[in-house]
């Protein structure tokens, strides 16, 4: 499923913002991308996104901002002292009065020079808090994305189960005449040709089970109220469940489209099988 999520925290002096995409993926992929000083932590990361989340490509990152820190002012007396005494060799030299004032000393380049406190080091406790506010964040966003694409397969579900119970019914109604008409002309043929009636009949038995699919469209039954079922639970590992459901069902569907005659049936299949279609496609970011 997709989603986003972002947190940020201030610890051992850094303000660490992270971020986590996802987007569907068939199993789990995680890709991180954090500052070099951090890298000696990125298998913990690692661990904390596949204890929170199962499927999906997730996409991390990691970047470090560090606080504007006041800046000292170092005085370098041995250069003072250089441009004092330069100053009054010039003086005497030159005949001139005086020499500089502090402040022109002071101004002179590199006799006052600026330094930060040092960087600060990353700290692995704040870092694992941070990103696990990140996956709260992200799995409500992908929670948001599931409530949706449940509603939709919940919808799919329930448009397969309006098909086939006319369907169930309809051939049951059609193979039982068929039954009949083929049993009458065999009738016939027993008396006409001197056949022996009771192998015939058998025969006719057997070939209207070859065309029942009371077996198939019961199992899709079970199979559809399981799949509803697991997704109104929230059950755990429902997307390979239901991954297992939607190949169950494809095949008894393809078992339909053989046995079944009338063009309507299975033209009625074919719709099913398309609805099937969009189910397994959507199954594959359900987590």
């Amino acid at each position: 499923m997709t989603g986003f999520g972002r947190a940020s925290c201030e610890s051992g002096g850094l303000r660490m913002v992270v971020t986590a995409r996802s987007v569907n993926h068939r199993g789990l992929s995680i890709a991180v991308s954090m500052p070099a000083q951090l890298a000696p932590l990125e298998e913990a990361v690692r661990s904390a996104v596949r204890n929170r989340i199962s499927r999906g490509r997730i996409d991390l990152s990691v970047t470090i901002e560090e606080p504007e820190m006041p800046e000292r002012q170092i005085v370098d007396l041995d250069r003072a002292r250089s441009v004092l005494a330069a100053s009054r060799a010039v003086a005497e030299e030159l005949g001139l009065p005086g020499g500089l004032s502090l402040a022109e000393i002071l101004s002179f380049p590199g006799v006052v020079k600026r330094e930060g406190q040092g960087a600060a080091v990353p700290d692995e406790a704040g870092l694992l808090a941070c990103l696990d506010a990140c996956l709260d964040d992200l799995c409500r966003s992908r929670a948001a994305e599931g409530e949706i694409i449940t509603g939709i397969l919940l919808e799919r579900i329930a448009k397969i189960g309006s098909l086939l119970a006319p369907l169930a019914e309809g051939c049951r109604e059609r193979l039982q005449e068929r039954f009949s008409r083929t049993r009458e002309r065999v009738e016939r043929l027993a008396g006409d040709l001197g056949l022996d009636e009771a192998r015939l009949a058998m025969e006719v038995a057997l070939l209207a089970e070859r065309m029942d699919v009371s077996e198939e469209t019961e199992r899709m039954r079970s199979h559809l109220a399981a799949s509803a079922a697991l997704l109104e639970e929230r059950s755990d590992d429902a997307g390979r469940k239901l991954s297992f459901l939607v190949l169950e069902m494809q095949r008894e569907l393809s078992t339909m489209a053989a046995k079944l005659e009338d063009a309507a049936d299975v033209m009625t299949v074919v719709e099913m099988k398309n609805e099937l279609a969009s189910i397994k496609e959507q199954v594959a970011n359900v987590e």
